[in-house]
């Protein structure tokens, strides 16, 4: 069952060259030569391509929890032929979609922690993942196939797919931590012989939730623009799509807003022109004086 991508609205902030330079200080500003990057926080909506040209090559760990990027997109990770973690935790990301991975050669670690990824994503995330040789750690817990993550508490969990753990397994052969706990022979062979009806049991959630996304879609409106509104007053939890990116919305722009305003603070430096004419002057006013 292949999950359809419901196109979001075109990314508008995605990782800039002088990012890359203002978060490689402690590269001494090198951005070639860049082995761990940390981008959390920044109200990204997609990673772009500059990134993946400029350190694609050096780069093992990339931080990019705490964002609103939607998509993992094959054609931005690409270059990132030498990553080892990627840490994509608290972001909204719906689906791992087909060829995502494809160029990540090393990838070990993947962080999806409070992301979207439901039933009806699940066994083409899964596919994808299992292309993926390398990886041996994921972490899956806080996204609604899993069970979602109360917003306040990191303990609390509400009721996912009960054997969305044991799919996982049995699909990843390879992987031997998945949510942090090891993953036993025992629990692996388990899983394995439940295979068969934990495939039957998805594909009838996935059927029953893509019709429920489909009638909720219908009832607003067919309308998935976020770009244009913020954060209501009466919303009452942070663990969704559309809060997170209005509340970012409302983050970037108060951030654009400072920086504007310190930008028009600052007073103007002085180029050596200015200050040679300047001394001129001075200096002609006081022989002046003198005579």
């Amino acid at each position: 069952m292949s999950f359809q991508h419901s196109s979001p609205p075109k990314p508008s902030r995605f990782i800039t060259l002088d990012l890359i330079r203002k978060r490689s200080e402690h590269n001494a500003g090198l951005v070639s030569t860049l082995e761990e990057l940390a981008l959390h926080q920044e109200e990204l909506q997609s990673l772009g391509a500059i990134l993946g040209r400029t350190c694609g090559k050096t780069l093992k760990i990339l931080l990019l929890q705490n964002n609103v990027i939607e998509r993992m997109i094959a054609s931005e990770l690409k270059f990132f032929k030498s990553l080892e973690y990627l840490n994509l935790a608290l972001n909204n990301i719906h689906c791992i979609e087909r060829g995502s991975l494809s160029g990540i050669e090393c990838l070990r670690k993947l962080d999806l922690t409070l992301n979207f990824i439901d039933t009806d994503s699940l066994e083409a995330s899964v596919d994808e993942l299992g292309r993926c040789q390398s990886l041996q750690e994921l972490f899956l817990i806080g996204n609604p196939c899993m069970g979602s993550l109360d917003s306040g508490s990191l303990s609390k969990q509400s009721q996912g797919w009960s054997g969305c753990r044991a799919y996982v397994v049995a699909q990843l052969p390879n992987l031997e931590f998945l949510d942090g706990q090891e993953i036993k022979r025992s629990e692996r062979i388990t899983a394995l012989q439940q295979l068969p009806v934990l495939t039957t049991q998805l594909r009838e959630l996935a059927q029953k939730r893509g019709k429920e996304r489909q009638n909720l879609h219908q009832e607003g409106g067919g309308n998935n623009d976020l770009e244009s509104s913020y954060i209501s007053d009466d919303a009452k939890t942070q663990h969704n799509p559309e809060t997170r990116t209005k509340i970012s919305n409302e983050l970037h722009d108060q951030k654009m807003a400072k920086e504007k305003q310190a930008s028009e603070n600052t007073v103007k430096h002085k180029g050596e022109k200015e200050w040679e004419e300047e001394h001129k002057d001075t200096v002609e006013k006081a022989r002046g004086l003198e005579e």
